[in-house]
């Protein structure tokens, strides 16, 4: 039996520091593509780069899987699968993703169509394609013209939804029914950006305290994974008060944001293929600070 972190085509460069921190047993397999031919990078040492390159790979029965935003299907059966593909296909599809939040009540801003414009009254419309990432093809309406005739060209591809003009921005880490650590978002110096997305500003997140954060922010990221069925998840949440909306759920996120994020994921990872048996339930805890994983429950098989 062995432990694999399975990464998408790309990898992730930060998952190698997560990986360096480990303590457990456990395989990075990198897929990669080229020219036109896939393959499979292997990596065992924890503080090397050094790899092997295989032509297959497929995990086996009694394994362990941590699929990091990658939908991959193997023929084998029996393994363990963190975050199954079709978790993943749901997280990835933003349109899709909105469709889920509706159906289980997750607050999130109201997806747009010409017949509920009027109903809803944006004062704006993003608009983006299904999937997307690092705040790339952004796209805001002003009128309902303007929305119309997007729409009328490109809604077999893209999503709208009402503008939500937040006040604060956080990306929750979720595992298991618990949060593993929250950032918060910096405002942009430009008024006028709506993307506080690093990508774009060039200006890191930076780790805030539990007691700092309102519980609803929290709830609302771990009813985003659970809804979804994903087991960890990196949740985007806006804040106006009195209400926190999930704008999106990432599943392969960047994790050296914060050496505190980064160890806290080595040590989820650690506890998966250590014990990797309970999920918690989230709806039970009054208090905020109870959502947060602590040390010792990550250290131990509660």
């Amino acid at each position: 039996m062995a432990n694999y972190i399975i990464l998408g085509r790309d990898g992730r460069p930060s998952i190698r520091g997560v990986f360096s921190l480990m303590k457990s047993d456990c395989i990075i397999m990198v897929r990669r593509r080229f020219k036109g031919k896939e393959y499979w990078r292997r990596y065992t040492n924890h503080n090397s780069t050094r790899y092997e390159k295989i032509n297959t790979f497929s995990p086996s029965a009694g394994d362990k899987v941590i699929r990091w935003g990658t939908r991959i299907e193997f023929p084998q059966t029996g393994f363990t699968s963190v975050n199954s593909p079709r978790a993943l296909g749901r997280a990835t599809n933003k349109l899709l993703a909105r469709q889920v939040f509706a159906e289980h009540n997750v607050p999130a801003p109201r997806l747009i169509t010409p017949s509920n414009f009027d109903e809803v009254n944006p004062t704006l419309v993003v608009a983006r394609p299904h999937q997307h990432s690092k705040g790339k093809n952004f796209v805001t309406l002003k009128t309902k013209a303007e929305f119309v005739e997007h729409y009328n060209i490109y809604n077999a591809g893209w999503y709208y939804s009402q503008f939500i003009d937040k006040t604060s921005e956080y990306r929750v880490h979720c595992a298991f029914g618990k949060v593993i650590a929250v950032l918060k978002k910096p405002k942009p110096e430009d008024t006028e950006v709506i993307a506080w997305n690093r990508s774009i500003n060039h200006e890191a997140f930076t780790h805030v305290a539990i007691e700092e954060v309102k519980k609803s922010v929290l709830l609302v990221a771990l009813q985003a994974t659970s809804a979804l069925g994903l087991d960890i998840s990196a949740v985007d949440v806006i804040w106006r008060n009195p209400n926190a909306y999930v704008l999106e759920v990432n599943t392969a996120p960047t994790l050296n944001s914060s050496p505190l994020t980064t160890e806290k994921y080595a040590k989820v990872f650690d506890w998966v293929f250590n014990f990797g048996n309970k999920t918690w339930d989230y709806t039970t805890f009054e208090k905020g600070s109870s959502l947060l994983w602590k040390n010792f429950q990550l250290e131990n098989n509660i």
